[in-house]
This record gives C-alpha cells, structure tokens and sequence, in this order.
C-alpha cells in the first residue's frame, strides 16, 4: 500500500470540544436520473467489506491483495472496481466508457480501507434528492472503519490512485455523491508518524480530489451528511459543486497538532488548487475550527445561503465559520453565521468570516451575529498578495464584540476595504450605541450584548495594538431601521399600519429559518393610546414587518419599534369622536325616523359615522346666531307648507311650458 505524501497543514492549539446537536428540516432538491452516456448502472447488493488484506499482522506494509470475495454478489468495493476496469467483478457487472452510476440501497457499508476511484462515477444512496438536514428515509451509509492490524489511506474516496500522475490529472475527476451518509472510522487513535503503525492515520477526510491541472473536473457532492471526520473533504479541480448536505461532527482526533485542518468540513489549499466551486444550502453544524477553509490558489468560488453554527470555544482560540486566505474572485453571498453564546459569561473566542490576501471579493447579504470578530483582515503575504476590491454590503454584522478588524494596519492600502451599507445594528453606524430602551428580543436572549454598544471597526498593529484609521477601510454609509405609519392621524376604534424596516438588510432565506436565525422585531406603544398586534421574526421576504395599530383613547403618543440594538418611534394622534349636524330645534318634539348614532359607531367602510351636536344653553346654534323665529301656531304649519310646494309647483310648469315654445320657433 502506497503511503500518501504528507500534505501542507497549519499548526493549530488545540482547546475544548463543543459539539451542538442540530435540528434539521425539511428541504429538497432534484434526485439525479439515468446513468450518464456510455456508462452504466451497478447496484450493490452486499454491505460487507469484500476485500482481503496481506499480511494480516500489525505492520504498515500491508496490501490489499483481491478486491473480490468471490461470493457472486456485488460489493461497493466490487463496484468501484467494475467502474474503474470496465471489467465485471464478482456480480458486479462491467463498467462502461461514460460516467457510471453505482446505486447504494439503504444499509451500512463497511470500508477497511480507502476507494481509489481512477473513472469518473455516480454513487447514488436512497436519499438521492432530499437534503442532508431534511426528513429522510433510511440511509446509505458508507463507513470508514479499518483493520485493526492495518494503517489505512486518508480518504474515504480518493479520486486518483495513490501515485501522483502525469500532468497532475486525478484519473476519477467529476466523480458525483448523491444522497449518501460518508462517515468517518470510530477509532479514537490515530498515529501520524511515518514508523509502520497499527493505528489509523490522523488525517480522515470524506473525498479528495488530487488534481493540480486546470482542466480537471471538480468533484460534486449533493443531499449528503457527512459526519466522523477530521476534515470533511478536501476540494480540487474547476467547477463542481457541494449542495444541500449536512456537515456534523468532524472533529475526530482533535489532540493531533499536524493533521491537515482538524475540525474544518471543506478544506481546499495550493496544494490541489480549486477554481470556480459553486458550495450552496449547506448546513454547517458545528464546525470545530471553521465550515470552509480556502489557503490559498482558490478563485472563482461562489459561497452562498450556507447555514452555519460555530460553537464555543471551538477547537483553538481564533476559529473561525470560514477562513478565507489567498483567494481571488470569492462571491459570498446570503449566508447566516451564528456563534453560539459562551458558557458561563466567558469572552468570546471566534472569528466569523476571516479574510486574508483576498482580492477583487465581494461580501454581500450575509447575517454574521455573535463573534469576537465579525469579519477579521490579516496579511500572511501570500499570492496572490495583499487584500484589495474587497466589498461588503446590505451585511447584517450585530452584536460581535468587533465588526470589523485589519491587522496590521499598515498591509493595507487606502481604500482596500470597503464596507458601505451595511446594518450594523444601529442608526449610528459601526461602533455606536443603539437607543434600544425595549426589552430583548427572542432571538437575543442568549446574547445580551445584543442590546449595545454594537460592534465597531478597528484598525490594530502588528502587536493588536488598535491604531488611527488612515482611510484603508470605507464604511462612509450604512443603513438605517426606519419607522412608517399609515396614517399618522386616526380616531378612536380606527387602525393604522406601522413599518419598520432596514431597506437592504438580509434576512434569512432558507429551509432552515426559524427564530434562532430570523432577525426579530420588538414593539411598543406609548401614550396609552392604543395597541399593537403582529410583532415578531421579520418574514424573509423582505426587511419589513408591518403591524396593526388599533386606536382606543384620545391623545398624543408613539409606535416604537425596535432591532437589534436600536429603536425608533413614530409619532402618533388618535382624536375623539367628530360632531354631525344636529337637526333644527322645534318649539314642540317630532318623532325621529331612526336613533341617532353613538359617538364610537362606524361606517362598513369602518371610518367613525359623527355624532349630532346639541343645541347651545340659550336655545341658539353652536355658531351662536339664533334660530328663525316660528312665525305661527302649530296648526298653521302644514297650511304654510301646502300653499308654498303649490306656488313651486306653479313656476316649474309655467317654465317647462316656455321652454317648449322656445323649441318649436
């Protein structure tokens, strides 16, 4: 067995363990069809591994010597084989010219050593098409364990054979996993020395692709958990994409200082370079140091609507939910990072995006809430050298004791960052306090920081020493929480509609949004006035939430509306009842047609119907003047009345009557 080279890795502390349960929900996305053109279709039916190792003793040197235990079903390893060789194994049948798909039903299926996968191939478990984080059906399961006498390879699928080839090319490039459980061994020793060893080795990921030619495939993962790892998978190659999986879990062998990336879930460095990966509705559950780590040659990647939840401490001070070092051309976009509170009133130790050497990157739509750091710059000098058309805006970065931090000061030019317009969890801007007065919010019970100062930007030395901004970061404008009313002035018993709103903020649009992740907004009404119904998460379709006021007193007061660290009011009046016209006083009472309306009775359309004004003290109008004086007695009355409707009736005939004169001449 051909031991692989040791790969480049970064040399980290090592601190405390979290691991945070997750609640998935449902979420879908297309299963995969036929077999691609000229390849064909193998079902595995035996989850045993089929393999035979020589010898058997505990020494480094062992082989594997048949793939097949010749029993007439079909293994996965059989499978593999069959692909590769276009060959029939066992009872697998022979691979074809094209990409082949290989269909793993439900079960578990032991590995004791790695797959080298030297064809392209689709291996396509029962939940091909439901997300990892979704309710799922019983699973394909493919385990990582090994020989006990037996030191294994590093990836679970590894897309080459174990010796470099020429150009670079990795023969198993494009491969495809779809609806599969890759897990890592249950061992909890690991021996990274090169001395033969009976223990695995320290460095355990799901897939590596060993390319470093540009031409290669990358690989595509999609509606996968993957779980039990070190490091989850190990990027190469241009294109491909990583969709819709679950990441838990790969903190294995957390006390081994060289293992390439302890506790990162997608790793990609120089080494195999990685171009243009599209890693998208994801969940990240508790990535131990970061969900992503780019170090270096990655461009064209776009990072987008990623779901991730860093727990803390992670496992070395400074872990991250995504390093990104190196990098060209980056487009992170619409992703949550949410850090989870420290226990026992510790400070906190994360770093939510970390950036270094990164050009000609945009960061847009993002939710980074409960860092130390919400977004860190440093300078390592590496390619393809220092950072530069970094953008970021309509970010939500709240409530991290730092927004955004540049270290050191002087790698950085003028106008190398730029951080406009971006909701910083208050009017004022990074750095200033909210005029939050309005309890927490559901979403920010575990983190009172929530409620001010808010996160501010700093420029440190060398030593982290916080030094004058010079101009190297931009943030000349941010956003704003704005209140409307509709109207602003209304009568008791009437509504109006109130809007708050942070015009270009994100909000979390994903199968996994909840409370947890979904900005809230609190309320209130001053004044006494009336009251206020629909507060609460901010729906993801855009950053507004309107509520229903509903008057119930006369006077003066406001609709207060707040997030996150700030609050605003609108000012508000609710007026009492309006008059109506009172009919004309008589010197003796008629009866009335219907009962007059009450001062709160309304209208269908619901404006309030006014109320009959009573006559003056004296007898007089409310305008003072006195009324007509009645000129007779009652009984003359209906006499006066007769007599002046027929004079009325006199004038209109005489007048229709000229009228037709007038036509006929």
């Amino acid at each position: 067995m051909t031991k692989y080279p040791k790969r480049p890795s970064w040399s980290r502390a090592v601190g405390p363990l979290a691991v945070a349960l997750f609640a998935p929900a449902l979420a879908a996305g297309p299963a995969l069809g036929a077999p691609r053109a000229g390849g064909v279709t193998i079902t595995v039916d035996e989850t045993a591994e089929s393999a035979t190792f020589v010898p058997a003793g505990p020494v480094y040197s062992s082989t594997l010597t048949d793939v097949s235990n010749h029993n007439g079903k079909c293994s996965l390893r059989e499978a593999v084989e069959a692909s590769n060789t276009g060959a029939a194994v066992d009872g697998c049948p022979a691979g074809g010219s094209g990409t082949n798909t290989i269909v793993l039903p439900a079960g578990t299926y032991v590995a004791e050593d790695n797959f080298y996968v030297t064809h392209p191939v689709l291996v396509r478990g029962a939940n091909a098409g439901v997300a990892g984080y979704a309710q799922r059906g019983p699973e394909s399961v493919v385990r990582l364990e090994h020989n006990p006498n037996w030191r294994g390879a590093q990836g679970l699928f590894w897309l080459s054979t174990g010796l470099p080839q020429p150009g670079g090319v990795a023969l198993g490039a494009g491969s495809e996993f779809d609806g599969l459980t890759l897990e890592g061994t249950t061992e909890t020793v690991c021996d990274d020395a090169p001395a033969p060893s009976s223990a695995v080795p320290c460095d355990l990921l799901a897939v590596v692709e060993p390319s470093q030619n540009a031409n290669d495939a990358g690989y595509s993962v999609r509606n996968t958990v993957v779980t039990g790892f070190n490091t989850g998978m190990y990027l190469g190659g241009k294109g491909g994409t990583v969709e819709r999986n679950l990441f838990r879990g790969n903190t294995r062998f957390p006390a081994v200082e060289h293992a390439l990336a302890n506790g990162t879930d997608i790793y990609s460095d120089y080494t195999y370079p990685a171009t243009d990966t599209v890693i998208q509705d994801n969940v990240f559950a508790d990535p131990g140091s970061g969900a992503i780590d780019f170090e270096g040659a990655e461009s064209g990647q776009v990072i987008r609507r990623n779901v991730i939840d860093t727990p803390e401490p992670g496992l070395q001070a400074g872990a991250t939910g995504m390093y990104l070092f190196g990098v060209t051309g980056l487009q992170v976009l619409d992703n949550t990072l949410v850090n989870a509170p420290a226990t026992g009133g510790a400070a906190r130790q994360r770093l939510g995006l970390r950036f270094a050497n990164a050009q000609d990157t945009t960061v847009r739509g993002n939710t980074v809430t409960g860092y130390a750091k919400g977004i860190a710059f440093s300078d390592y000098g590496l390619a393809p050298g220092p950072t530069t058309g970094w953008t970021a805006a309509d970010n939500r970065i709240y409530d991290n004791d730092l927004g955004l931090v540049a270290k050191p000061a002087a790698s950085f030019a003028a106008g190398s960052i730029t951080a406009n317009d971006n909701w910083w969890g208050a009017n004022g801007g990074p750095g200033s306090t909210g005029a939050r007065t309005l309890p927490p919010s559901p979403d920010q019970r575990a983190r009172p920081r929530a409620v001010g100062p808010v996160n501010g930007i700093q420029l440190q030395d060398v030593n982290g020493t916080p030094v004058a901004d010079t101009g190297q970061v931009v943030a000349d404008s941010w956003l704003h929480l704005t209140c409307t009313l509709d109207p602003a002035t209304v009568t008791v018993g009437g509504t109006a509609r109130a809007t708050g709103a942070v015009t270009g903020m994100p909000v979390v649009d994903h199968p996994l949004g909840s409370d947890h992740y979904q900005p809230v907004m609190a309320s209130d009404v001053t004044g006494g006035i009336g009251t206020l119904s629909g507060a609460g998460v901010v729906p993801h379709t855009g950053a507004a939430l309107t509520e229903l006021f509903t008057a119930t007193t006369a006077g003066n007061g406001s609709v207060e509306l707040a997030l996150d660290a700030e609050q605003v009011a609108c000012p508000l009046t609710v007026t009492g009842a309006s008059p109506s016209p009172s009919p004309s006083p008589s010197s003796s009472p008629s009866p009335s047609p219907s009962p007059s309306p009450s001062p709160s009775a309304t209208t269908p359309s619901g404006t309030p119907t006014p109320a009959p004004v009573p006559p003056t003290a004296h007898g007089g109008s409310p305008s003072g003047h006195r009324p007509l004086a009645d000129t007779g007695a009652s009984g003359a009355r209906p006499l006066a009345l007769a007599a002046g409707l027929a004079a009325a009736l006199g004038a209109a005939l005489l007048l229709v009557t000229r009228t037709a004169r007038r036509r006929r001449h």
